[in-house]
């Protein structure tokens, strides 16, 4: 016969194995919630980058349209700069613009040289202390943030004027320089002394293609309020 603490025993073994198991189950379910999530997240991911490819290829088309009007020059006929296109997709409609990209300067043109290998480069340095100054910032001060940029975006740690890894170091809290060319333009809000005041007054004027070369205005397309580039 068993005894009474025998069958005590028992239940609290089955009431173990059954908190074992839900704890398990929950897991489990936990598991394929996440990897559903995943895989829809992937899904969406994957087919806003074919829209994005399939805008591309349609701006293509409408530029290489634009370039057999008049293969010589970039102008503004045919009033496509800056104007929308809008075209549909499943469950909606996309929208984009084609902008002339030699209507800005480029902040990483202040250096020169591929990959890792960037150096200083004096007239884009140079450059940036003329539009500084047409925007009202004093020489010196305008002097300083290009030497600031320069010395952010070139490969090696010698401060040229400006700022380098020990400067920013000191910083609370401490990061580095990014030794690399921008990939945004409001990365240039991490380089030292571009204020929020220096950054909206330039923002307008500026871009970070991925390249150094030096900014090409086209006169033919610039803008009246974007006079400053020249």
């Amino acid at each position: 016969m068993r005894r009474a603490d025998e069958k005590g025993a028992a239940l609290l073994t089955v009431l173990l194995l059954v908190a074992v198991m839900s704890i398990i189950a929950v897991g489990v379910l936990d598991d394929i919630r996440f990897g559903v999530r995943r895989t829809a997240n992937a899904t969406g991911q994957s087919q806003a980058q074919l829209y994005a490819l399939g805008a591309e290829e349609l701006a293509r088309v409408r530029i290489a349209r634009l370039a057999r009007l008049d293969s010589g020059r970039t102008t503004l006929k045919g009033d496509w700069n800056g104007r929308e296109f809008t075209f549909p997709i499943e469950n909606g409609v996309m929208t984009g613009r084609i902008s002339d990209a030699t209507g800005c300067f480029n902040l990483n043109s202040v250096a020169e040289g591929r990959g890792d290998r960037l150096v200083r480069r004096e007239l884009g340095v140079r450059q940036l202390v003329i539009l500084l100054g047409v925007l009202g910032v004093p020489q010196g001060r305008g002097q300083t943030l290009a030497d600031n940029l320069a010395d952010w975006i070139d490969s090696d740690d010698i401060a040229i004027g400006g700022a380098e890894d020990q400067d920013y170091a000191r910083a609370a809290p401490a990061y580095r320089t990014g030794g690399a060319m921008l990939a945004e333009v409001s990365e240039l809000r991490a380089v030292r002394g571009f204020t929020p005041d220096v950054y909206d007054r330039l923002r307008p004027f500026i871009c970070a293609p991925p390249t150094t070369d030096l900014s090409p205005i086209n006169v033919n397309t610039l803008a009246p309020d974007r006079s400053a580039l020249i």
